[in-house]
């Protein structure tokens, strides 16, 4: 719709958003299965912090600028905490040997930088236990870039500031 120059599109677009960021939390917590599980039970892949922060990047650029603080906050305060950054000191333990198929062999060290699979509000960990999802690293660095991009542009011949990231 936006690249239609087709305003009815664009509203629905803009009316279908705020019905998904209702759906989740201010910080940018969103569930991933709206109105078929109980909502104790939901979780958020980063899939869906990217695709809310994708659609709030889109209409900022074309000219929605009340839309940053979103891609703002939903980048800083849930996006970047559902990176995995390190592991907790663990005791070594038999691992065995790789296969052709399987590797076994650091997987956690190999999985820093990853995202979230699910993720809580509140915790990196569901059930107690980390969750990657193979998915969830491809778009995750997408929101990243996304979010980053986004900080500053250039319209009209005026440097804008969008939001403040670092």
């Amino acid at each position: 719709s936006l690249v239609a120059d087709r305003p009815d599109l664009t509203e629905i677009a803009m009316t279908t958003y705020e019905w998904a960021k209702r759906q989740g939390t201010s910080f940018g917590w969103f569930p991933e299965w709206v109105g078929t599980k109980h909502p104790r039970d939901e979780k958020c892949e980063t899939c869906c912090i990217t695709d809310m922060i994708y659609i709030a990047y889109l209409l900022g650029r074309h000219g929605r600028d009340d839309y940053w603080q979103d891609v703002e906050r939903f980048a800083r305060n849930h996006l970047v905490e559902s990176q995995l950054k390190s592991l907790p000191e663990q005791e070594p333990k038999p691992v065995p040997p790789d296969t052709l198929r399987t590797s076994y062999r650091d997987v956690g060290a190999r999985a820093i930088g990853g995202f979230a699979g699910y993720s809580m509000p509140n915790d990196f960990l569901v059930a107690g236990r980390r969750h990657l999802a193979g998915c969830c690293g491809g778009t995750g660095a997408r929101a990243l870039f996304h979010a980053w991009d986004g900080t500053i542009e250039k319209r009209d011949d005026v440097v804008r500031v969008n939001m403040s990231l670092s």
